[in-house]
């Protein structure tokens, strides 16, 4: 079996190799695209936790600028309640004070009323005397 085994044998050495060649490419191929794959992956982690930290400053930032909006609004609305406290004193004190000047008016009318009836009746009595005095100088 000397130098015609050797070619036998040299033949399926050969594909062998080549199939070894051939898996060794495939497999090099392979570990290329997923190392691009791990790559890109990588790179989109870092994109997203980029933009998750952005979104989280966003956020405080957000949260903390309606804090200070809701605090503004709560202080507007303590002003209000408290010029309307001072509205409605104001309001009570003036109906106090309308009354009390209603009330005098009244007794002013009453008293007018009062004079007006003493001043008729005066000029009733005058009448009247001054009719019996005439009465009486046509008589003498």
């Amino acid at each position: 079996m000397g130098g015609g085994d050797g070619a036998a044998l040299r033949e399926p050495l050969a594909r062998l190799v080549e199939r070894h060649k051939s898996q060794l490419e495939r497999l090099s191929a392979e570990r290329a695209t997923l190392v691009e794959a791990w790559q890109t992956a990588q790179h989109d982690v870092s994109r997203l936790r980029r933009e998750l930290h952005a979104r989280e400053e966003n956020h405080a930032r957000e949260t903390e600028e309606m804090g200070r909006r809701i605090s503004d609004l709560r202080a507007m609305v303590q002003r209000k309640l408290e010029a309307d406290a001072r509205a409605e004193q104001q309001m009570e004190e003036i109906q106090l004070v309308m009354d009390q000047h209603l009330a005098e008016m009244c007794k002013h009318a009453t008293e007018e009323a009062a004079v007006a009836r003493h001043l008729g009746e005066l000029r009733r009595l005058l009448r009247t005397k001054t009719s019996v005095q005439r009465s009486t100088r046509m008589r003498f």
